[in-house]
């Protein structure tokens, strides 16, 4: 019972948890004074389960990663996101006053998981500053391309390949492909079987198939990874959709943005 008391009304865990983020030096933590102007949910793709709910926390970015504090009485589950896990980050909107989103995608455990982070005008700049520091050139530079950032599916597809007379062989084993800024990936479920970073993703073709008129169409590239070259296609219902939105994204990918100097520059 005191313990309970102790933790609800006098903030004992709570008040223990900060004094452990500020002995570790961070970047930027943010949570203290505010609490509840902070939230976040994590979403895996390809999942059959929901985006988790939205929660509270308290959230410190470091060099080894960020780390989040879920609330709960005891503040005791603790959440890391290394950044050799990173692999994309994004504002979906321009900064503007109240709550403010940011979208960071990682590959761990063998999923693509997308935690979304949503706290205060201030509170963002800062965190984003901090990102920064430990995320990679070329996901700042990614960071700094405009909006709106591309993301597909995840959709359902079937890897295809054409013989010399035209006629495709589909594999039985469907896949689903999901697109964002910097990568299609492929997935099992909620399994990463392949990722193909947009770079290395060349000449995209879109077709109606013309040995079978009545059946999905064909979305074919070539992928170009260690100076090997190879074929990729796929048979998707929305294969036009899913075929702009790559072309798109692909076009994207090779943006060199502007370096804007000074006090807007650096707050987008």
């Amino acid at each position: 019972m005191l313990d309970w008391l102790a933790d609800t009304f006098l903030s004992r865990s709570f008040l223990k948890r900060i004094d452990e983020i500020r002995a570790r030096n961070p970047l930027y933590w943010f949570g203290g004074t505010t609490r509840g102007s902070t939230r976040f949910r994590v979403q895996v793709i390809g999942s059959q389960e929901p985006a988790s709910r939205w929660q509270s926390c308290l959230f410190s970015v470091e060099l080894d990663g960020i780390h989040l504090y879920p609330h709960t009485r005891k503040w005791d589950i603790h959440l890391h996101f290394a950044p050799a896990a990173l692999r994309w980050f994004g504002r979906p909107q321009k900064y503007h006053p109240g709550s403010n989103d940011i979208w960071l995608h990682y590959e761990r455990g063998g999923q693509w998981q997308v935690l979304t982070l949503r706290t205060t005008h201030y509170a963002m700049q800062h965190f984003v500053r901090a990102m920064k520091q430990i995320a990679t050139p070329e996901q700042v530079t990614a960071y700094r391309r405009q909006r709106p950032y591309i993301h597909a599916g995840p959709l359902p597809a079937w890897r295809a390949e054409e013989d010399l007379y035209g006629v495709w062989t589909v594999e039985s084993q469907p896949l689903a492909i999901y697109l964002m800024p910097a990568t299609l990936i492929e997935l099992q479920g909620d399994q990463v079987v392949r990722t193909l970073p947009l770079e290395t993703i060349q000449g995209i073709e879109v077709m109606q198939r013309r040995d079978v008129a009545s059946a999905d169409g064909i979305v074919r590239f070539r992928h170009v990874g260690d100076g090997v070259g190879e074929q990729i296609a796929y048979t998707t219902p929305a294969f036009v959709p899913f075929a702009e939105a790559l072309i798109t994204a692909c076009k994207r990918w090779l943006e060199q943005p502007p370096i804007i100097y000074g006090k807007k520059g650096d707050e987008e």
